[in-house]
């Protein structure tokens, strides 16, 4: 996956740091608008200047992102799938994550629909790299690599967390079940769950990690990692983007439920414990 290449790493010979910027399209990319441009500490103004140009040219949205591992959009949603992987584990459906997901927050699919997309392969790959660069604060469930044992790769094969047929999505419990009794073994299940809790313990994370990003200035502002989650990932633009969302949610609420869910689950406490960010931003909030 793109946004795991380090852009240091391949302009790393070169005497011509100042000339180094990536290029980064989400797929289809013929379809999705956001052009996340990478910049590195040498890549300069004008090198930005024509990147922006050129993005403007294809009629993409640009967006200038710091070098990290996932970029900025990758990276700010891979808790999402992460959290929804958590819920899994503990007896939850991905058929309804992804059905709330799509009820309640107006995504344009649910995360399991949207990994089907990717690729279950490709997923896996992602998810290594995400561990090796923020292993603190990642969630990773058996489940993934069961569904490869399983030649359920998604979409380019015709079977994953879905069937499809044509342009059918098809859910298939029975075909994952005896996948979901495997990975979950050992864990204890949830004996209740609202749908309410479901979408705070999928998107909250993504607040979380958007705050990292902002802290770590990989972004200027938080209106680009709005744009981001609208233009890269679909989250609904009559939202205002993910940051806005989260200002609707309110930011004490936000960091409220992230620090029981850290204190319910003492092993993923620094996956959902909120950030200092965060915290700061919460408490200058109404």
């Amino acid at each position: 996956n793109t946004s795991t290449i380090d852009i240091d790493v391949i302009g790393e010979k070169t005497n011509a740091q100042d000339r180094i910027v990536g290029l980064h399209f989400f797929a289809p990319a013929h379809v999705m608008p956001l052009l996340e441009i990478i910049r590195t500490n040498s890549t300069s103004k004008q090198t930005l200047a024509a990147s922006i140009a050129y993005a403007k040219r294809l009629g993409k949205t640009p967006v200038t992102v710091g070098n990290c591992v996932g970029f900025t959009a990758n990276r700010i949603f891979y808790p999402y799938g992460q959290a929804a992987a958590f819920l899994v584990d503990r007896g939850v459906s991905p058929y309804r994550i992804d059905k709330l997901l799509k009820k309640i927050v107006h995504m344009p699919m649910g995360c399991h629909e949207m990994a089907d997309l990717s690729g279950l392969d490709i997923m896996g790959h992602v998810t290594k790299q995400f561990v090796d660069a923020y292993r603190e604060r990642t969630y990773v469930s058996k489940l993934g690599p069961l569904m490869l044992e399983a030649k359920r790769m998604g979409r380019k094969n015709g079977i994953g967390f879905y069937k499809y047929k044509g342009r059918a999505t098809i859910p298939d419990p029975k075909g994952i079940a005896a996948l979901l009794a495997k990975a979950r073994q050992g864990i204890e299940p949830f004996k209740a769950i609202t749908d309410q809790q479901i979408i705070e313990t999928v998107m909250y994370p993504i607040v979380n990690e958007s705050c990292r990003i902002l802290a770590e200035k990989m972004v200027i502002r938080a209106s680009d990692i709005d744009v981001v989650s609208i233009t890269g990932y679909g989250f609904p633009a009559h939202k205002g983007g993910i940051m806005h969302w989260a200002q609707s949610q309110g930011l004490k609420n936000v960091v409220g439920k992230l620090s029981a869910l850290a204190a319910a689950n003492p092993q993923q406490a620094a996956f959902f414990a909120p950030c200092e960010y965060l915290k700061n931003l919460a408490s200058k909030s109404a």
